[in-house]
């Protein structure tokens, strides 16, 4: 029996992570299948006959969203090779997404309180409608920035609240660490706020360095980069639970530093 991963996508940059995740994915040239039949586990097919994403994208303005949608919505009109989209709404031409109108101010605080109490009753329905999809939900991934407010504030609060509600399942958070020279000014206290949350909410963590990749990866065209991003947590799915306790898998970045 298929373990499906369902992946939840918080904010600007999970959004956009979460979708070259699920591209990345599709681009293995030995495959001619639709990615379905060969990735159950991250694909399904709806009534329709689409190739659908076991995903949820979630974000506090509509922007990314709508740019993320429209693109693989495009690819899979076009029928390219391994095309696939995200999951609509029978009743309606709806994706599987909440967005809200005013952003998170780049704020910690605003995104766990203030927008995540707006957003969590329909993300949580969303969640539970395509998890009906599954014959075995064995994990959860949730993609997210710990820079901003959305991923950071609302993403740590939506680990908590599907922590408490699919308690038995597995819970991966691929999280991007800020970069020094960021241009949010609060982005160190939103990042260690975010931890202090998903040490004790998350099963397992991936986190990713944004300066040090740069570094590592210089002179690489960032598209190129994203898909380092990607190929990042990837590599650890499907994760094992730890023995006992949390666990932090911190890639490219210096423990010591933490």
């Amino acid at each position: 029996m298929v373990r499906e991963t369902l992946t939840v996508q918080v904010g600007q940059c999970g959004n956009q992570l979460g979708s070259a995740f699920f591209e990345s994915l599709c681009n293995v040239e030995e495959f001619d299948e639709s990615p379905q039949l060969y990735l159950p586990s991250y694909f399904r097919e709806s009534r329709s006959g689409a190739c659908c994403a076991r995903a949820v994208l979630l974000d506090t303005e509509p922007r990314v969203i709508s740019n993320v949608v429209r693109k693989y919505r495009c690819q899979a009109e076009r029928q390219s090779r391994h095309y696939w989209e995200y999951p609509v709404k029978l009743d309606r031409d709806e994706i599987w997404k909440w967005s809200g109108s005013s952003g998170a101010a780049n704020n910690w605080a605003f995104g766990y309180f203030a927008q995540a109490e707006k957003m969590l009753e329909p993300s949580l329905e969303l969640i539970r409608k395509e998890a009906e999809h599954c014959d075995q939900l064995r994990q959860f991934m949730v993609f997210q920035s710990l820079a901003g407010g959305t991923g950071s504030g609302a993403g740590s609060r939506l680990t908590e609240e599907i922590r408490d509600a699919y308690s038995s399942s597995f819970l991966l958070n691929a999280v991007v660490w800020p970069s020094s020279s960021g241009e949010v000014v609060v982005q160190s206290y939103n990042a260690l706020l975010s931890l202090a949350h998903l040490v004790d909410g998350a099963s397992d963590g991936n986190l990713v360095q944004e300066k040090i990749s740069r570094k590592l990866w210089a002179g690489i065209h960032f598209a190129h980069l994203e898909v380092v991003f990607i190929l990042n947590p990837r590599s650890v799915m499907p994760p094992q639970r730890p023995g006992s306790g949390s666990l932090l898998t911190f890639a490219w970045y210096p423990k010591a530093d933490l």
